[in-house]
């Protein structure tokens, strides 16, 4: 089974669209983790892609409490190691950022249990030894540092854009070659990633993501 991790970002649209324009291989299912904190753009632009592409795409969120409610409470209560963002901080005197933890239980982990469904393994079940699953990550060639291997035995991870040697701007170029509109940036609207200038932009374009940030 193929698999796509589909964050709705620049670089899984553009795999996304070259499996629709058989470019590359259709995997069986895309999947999005949603986290609860996307942009309201990030999500406009799913919905649109859900209409163009051919094959299924299947919307999974983690049980319990959005980032952006775990988010909230982390900010108002003693800090947990449950799922953390990567708080800028202060400890002990000492300035610095928690460890980022978010990504790995809101996104990959959502898509791995979902997968967990799609090949009918029931929760608490074992999973098979071997792989069963090529997993599909739109990382491109200037974020190879990102490359892992999978966590679980019955995952092989696969990164079609680093095999064509494509990158970041390589991918907006081929957007707008195939007419395709531009994909936004995927992440959480409050994520300390974000640099001042996507900051300003939510400010004066969008201001319900503004407010969510702010609060």
């Amino acid at each position: 089974m193929k698999i796509l991790s589909l964050g709705a970002g620049v670089q899984s649209t553009t795999l996304a669209l070259m499996a629709a324009r058989d470019v590359i291989d259709r995997p069986d299912y895309a999947i999005f983790a949603d986290t609860g904190g996307e942009p309201e753009v990030v999500y406009k632009h799913l919905d649109w892609l859900e209409t163009v592409l051919p094959f299924p795409v299947i919307r999974a969120r983690r049980a319990g409490p959005t980032l952006a409610e775990l988010a909230i409470n982390i900010a108002n209560n003693p800090i947990t190691k449950s799922a953390m963002p990567p708080w800028f901080t202060m400890l002990n005197g000492k300035k610095g950022m928690l460890s980022k933890q978010c990504a790995k239980e809101f996104k990959a982990r959502v898509v791995q249990a979902e997968i967990r469904k799609l090949l009918g393994i029931k929760p608490k079940a074992r999973a098979p030894k071997t792989a069963a699953v090529e997993q599909w990550l739109g990382i491109s060639t200037d974020e190879a540092h990102r490359m892992k291997p999978s966590e679980v035995s019955w995952v092989t991870n696969r990164w079609p854009l680093i095999e064509l040697k494509i990158n970041r701007q390589d991918c907006l170029s081929w957007l707008e070659k195939n007419n395709f509109p531009v994909a936004p940036k995927s992440s959480c609207i409050f994520c300390p990633y974000r640099s001042d200038a996507q900051f300003r932009d939510m400010r004066e374009n969008w201001p319900a993501d503004w407010g969510k940030a702010i609060q």
